[in-house]
């Protein structure tokens, strides 16, 4: 019966994190037991520790599937965000690449730490205020402003220009962005006022 529920809800290769599975409303312990069986007769394929996949001939998850599955959403709820070099590269005011992605999530709750994975490692960081679906893109932009001379190649007059396109794209208004900097440092809410985001 779990596997019938599970392949309504999960394609072949698509990352199935235990963390996610409240919703078929077994205990962690009996989840974990069932999930194991079923590994154990390959009706399931272990990824790694927590996070599970339907066998698609020879292909696995990709390590950037596993993350967003993990880390910043499903289908159910958004709780987290990309943030350092992933983040300017979507603004466009760099080309950089991180040496480890770095996410922002409500999964976490160190100000920072790596956490190693199959293929390489991730480092999380909890966020300043809950993320939320509403949140997430304000959350993302008040983050990289927090360090835009790090991870910008730009000017800051450019980068302030992408960061607005970036706020039109994704509908973020002036109200939900002045309410979430209320969390971030002093230093975040000077920028946005003097580049007129709010």
């Amino acid at each position: 019966m779990v596997v019938e529920m599970l392949k309504e809800q999960y394609r072949p290769c698509e990352p199935i994190v235990l963390s996610d599975m409240k919703w078929l409303k077994i205990s962690s312990g009996a989840l974990r037991q069932t999930f194991k069986r079923m590994s154990d007769k390959g009706i399931l394929k272990r990824y790694m520790n927590g996070v599970y996949y339907f066998p698609d001939n020879s292909r696995s998850p990709s390590l950037e599937d596993v993350l967003y599955k993990m880390y910043i959403g499903n289908c159910r709820e958004v709780y987290g965000y990309r943030s350092g070099y992933a983040f300017a590269n979507e603004l466009g005011v760099t080309e950089k690449a991180d040496e480890c992605p770095i996410i922002v999530t409500n999964k976490e709750n160190s100000r920072g730490r790596f956490r190693k994975m199959v293929i390489g490692q991730v480092y999380l960081k909890k966020p300043y205020r809950s993320v939320t679906e509403d949140n997430a893109n304000a959350q993302a932009v008040l983050d990289f402003i927090r360090e835009w001379e790090v991870y910008s190649d730009l000017s800051e007059e450019d980068t302030f220009t992408q960061v607005k396109k970036y706020m039109k794209r994704n509908h973020i208004s002036k109200e939900v962005l002045a309410e979430t900097a209320e969390d971030f440092p002093g230093r975040v809410s000077m920028m946005i006022v003097k580049h007129r985001l709010i």
